[in-house]
């Protein structure tokens, strides 16, 4: 169960409402995430070489869903852990056949493809963890999530006015 506190008291007051939806949203990332990974697990023949993932993809998205109860409880230490966690999914990438993207929550992702003539990518995602190794050695792509930028840069703000304020 969620500890209701007064978030007002450590949080500015125009940033309330942001944060609380930071630390739902953070939740609701990793729920759906863990859950679209039952469902595909669900619906796969042969899942015998997918263990390892499914372990990375159970962490990486519970460690979402405990940043977003620690954001409404504990503030500065729930700001702290979820500009970690949003920071990990600011960047994805496809290079000499390993590729990493991670997203918990609602991706907007603005990027390159440099497999032959460059081009623009963009694509909106819901939570995803897609992790190759040794596939698509020709794929080369670079993208930034804009929303991980976005949500990043306001556990950041929120840190230094926490940080700014005297010690009660």
């Amino acid at each position: 169960m969620i500890r209701n506190i007064q978030l007002t008291k450590y949080v500015d007051k125009q940033y309330v409402g942001a944060v609380k939806f930071l630390a739902y949203y953070q939740i609701a990332g990793g729920v759906l995430g863990i859950a679209l990974w039952a469902w595909m697990v669900a619906h796969v023949q042969n899942v015998s070489g997918i263990y390892l993932l499914i372990v990375a993809m159970v962490l990486w998205e519970g460690f979402s869903i405990y940043c977003g109860p620690l954001v409404l409880q504990q503030p500065a230490r729930g700001l702290r852990l979820s500009a970690i966690n949003q920071a990990m999914q600011i960047f994805s990438f496809a290079v000499n056949g390993y590729a990493l993207k991670y997203v918990a929550g609602a991706g907007f992702m603005l990027g390159m493809d440099l497999t032959a003539a460059p081009k623009f990518l963009c694509n909106l995602t819901l939570s995803s963890l897609e992790i190759t190794i040794n596939r698509e050695h020709d794929l080369v792509t670079l993208g930034i999530n804009v929303v991980a930028v976005y949500l990043l840069f306001l556990c950041n703000k929120q840190l230094g006015l926490l940080r700014s304020q005297p010690a009660a």
